[in-house]
């Protein structure tokens, strides 16, 4: 609220729900029409998103198809990050055995 305050003036409303916050970062992109990285976006908004929630909007925008402020995150990586590839023989070794040479 402090820093808010300090970059926005007296009363400056904090937004700390994702949905809220994503609205009010969806318009300053779209009205700002240039590249961005996330520091200007956080001096744009003059700290009335707090840097975590900010970098999980963001993250979570760029994950859906369109990317606007009512796109929903629904908690899965598509990425699948776990998901190691390999033969299926359980040892990992490519010989089908599972003595592990």
């Amino acid at each position: 609220q402090i820093e808010a305050e300090k970059r926005g003036g007296k009363g400056a409303k904090v937004i700390f729900v994702q949905s809220q916050a994503k609205e009010v970062i969806y318009n300053l992109l779209r009205d700002s029409f240039r590249p961005m990285n996330i520091t200007s976006i956080y001096e744009a908004l003059k700290a009335s998103v707090p840097s975590a929630v900010l970098k999980t909007c963001l993250e979570s925008m760029s994950e859906s198809p369109n990317g606007g402020p009512n796109s929903k995150s629904n908690g899965s990586d598509s990425d699948d990050d776990d998901n190691h590839s390999g033969n299926g023989n359980g040892n990992g070794d490519g010989d089908g055995d599972d003595d592990g040479d």
